[in-house]
């Protein structure tokens, strides 16, 4: 078991998972290959403080009906739980195709900062 953070003084587990490399894991009904992620809720970042940007918290949204590719809303330097729905389909999109671009390319989705999400998380 992991332990995410204190609250109130006391260690407390985390509801998140690391997926190491080769493991698939399952969001939004999509099968993400080839783990190197975190899933699950509320692992502080690095810092202590906010959420940690690389974390895919499967609670939230992802528009798979209007994916965004471009990153026209991100940030520059923006996480998971703060970028729109769109930008989490088009991520998850990415995933789940081997981290491989609609077109082929491997690289993430066309604008740059998602490349800021998709960095590679380390196991704590």
């Amino acid at each position: 078991m992991s332990w995410a953070g204190v609250e109130g003084g006391v260690r407390r587990p985390s509801a998140v998972r690391w997926w190491g490399p080769g493991e698939a894991c399952r969001v939004a009904g999509r099968t993400l290959p080839g783990g190197m992620l975190y899933v699950g809720a509320d692992l502080p970042a690095v810092s202590g403080r906010d959420v940690e940007p690389a974390l895919i918290d499967p609670r939230l949204p992802a528009d798979f009906g209007s994916p965004d590719w471009t990153g026209k809303d991100l940030g520059y330097w923006p996480s998971y739980a703060e970028i729109s729905p769109q930008c989490r389909a088009a991520y998850l999109r990415w995933l789940e195709g081997g981290r491989r671009h609609r077109d082929g390319a491997d690289s993430a989705p066309t604008h740059p900062p998602h490349r800021f999400v998709a960095r590679c998380p380390y196991p704590r």
